[in-house]
């Protein structure tokens, strides 16, 4: 089981469906394509709610280029919208 956690402010468009990706740093087991991932808001915490599950559909590296707007994603680069 791959458990992400949440902040407050990104629960409510998980739940929606209009938040369907995640950034995270690198950590010794990510989720694996195909894999059903387990979503939750203040993990670890009192206030934990279980925000629902979902499955992974891709892992890859990313680039963040903050001085020169470049974001890139799936070997190109990606409208800053999309995340």
């Amino acid at each position: 089981m791959v458990a992400y956690s949440f902040k407050r402010r990104f629960a409510a468009p998980i739940l929606i469906g209009r938040k369907r990706r995640t950034i995270r740093a690198d950590r010794e087991r990510h989720a694996r394509v195909g894999e059903q991932l387990h979503l939750y808001y203040g993990m670890r915490t009192r206030q934990c709610i279980r925000l629902g599950t979902g499955q992974c559909v891709y892992v890859g590296p990313i680039l963040l280029d903050f001085t020169a707007g470049i974001i890139e994603a799936h070997g190109g680069t990606v409208d800053r919208n999309d995340f």
